[in-house]
């Protein structure tokens, strides 16, 4: 989906798309009832993401130098560190995105505090994506953000990279 931009979507790739998370839910090891909940709570969190101005957003062809599961290493210290960037790209303003989904679905209480508890658990690991994409990119801006469709939220989280 994030390959191809919401602007190229269809509901025919929509199919595709389910059946391909299916198998890889099976490949992880779910079956049965795990199963199924799982590849409703993925569909769920595809149709939100779709029917969502910030989801079609990042979803969009029309950025540049877009990456999905984007795989960075790093050497700090004589050790290799490897990466995966959920979505980066660089909007027309010229500023490079990093953002990490996360597919929980906060129910009850006060959501501001949930959002706040996960920008800083997040926080180390977005801030290390910056890093690496700051070395690679001198000078650009870099902005880093969660993503959660199920609850139609881009939470932006300042970072130092």
């Amino acid at each position: 989906l994030g390959e191809r931009g919401v602007e190229q979507w269809s509901d025919k790739q929509h199919m595709k798309l389910n059946e391909a998370v299916g198998r890889l839910l099976l490949a992880e090891g779910l079956s049965g009832s795990l199963l199924e909940q799982a590849k409703q709570r993925a569909e769920a969190a595809i149709r939100k993401t779709l029917a969502s101005q910030k989801g079609r957003w990042i979803l969009s062809c029309k950025h540049s130098d877009a990456h999905c599961e984007w795989a960075l290493s790093s050497e700090r210290d004589g050790f290799v560190s490897h990466h995966i960037i959920d979505r980066s790209f660089i909007d027309s303003d010229g500023i490079r995105w990093i953002i990490d989904y996360k597919t929980a679905a906060h129910e009850g209480g006060d959501l501001d505090a949930f959002l706040d508890e996960e920008e800083r658990r997040h926080a180390p690991q977005l801030s290390r994506y910056a890093s690496i994409l700051q070395t690679l990119e001198p000078g650009r801006e870099i902005k880093t953000a969660l993503y959660f469709p199920m609850l139609d939220v881009l939470k932006e989280v300042k970072v130092e990279p």
